[in-house]
């Protein structure tokens, strides 16, 4: 089974740049980690600078879907986007994709 790494994390309040480059970051990361065996499924990718949240987060939903791991960045507690994002990603047994960027499989 392929494995779809989603990264979730803070953007609203803060500088669309400042978000980015974290998002990025840990999309390289996972990369590096894990090479052409993981797909990387980053929202800077696919919502604009200026987007309304609703529906920018009603395409992260979508995507969010797709894979089967997820990646929090920190200060993700304090994001309504991320908080949901997480629950959705718990209810459907997604595995996490850790600190260190290795993934871990529900009920590991």
């Amino acid at each position: 089974m392929a494995k779809y790494v989603y990264i979730s994390g803070p953007v609203t309040g803060r500088s669309f740049e400042e978000a980015k480059a974290d998002f990025d970051k840990a999309a390289y990361e996972i990369k590096k980690k894990h090479g052409d065996a993981v797909f990387v499924v980053n929202p800077f990718d696919f919502c604009s600078k200026g987007e309304d949240w609703t529906y920018a987060m009603k395409k992260c939903i979508v995507n969010l879907t797709t894979c089967n791991y997820i990646h929090m960045l920190p200060g993700f507690e304090q994001s309504k986007g991320a908080r949901l994002e997480i629950t959705i990603a718990q209810a459907l047994n997604f595995g996490v994709c850790n600190e260190q960027y290795e993934l871990v499989d529900y009920g590991e």
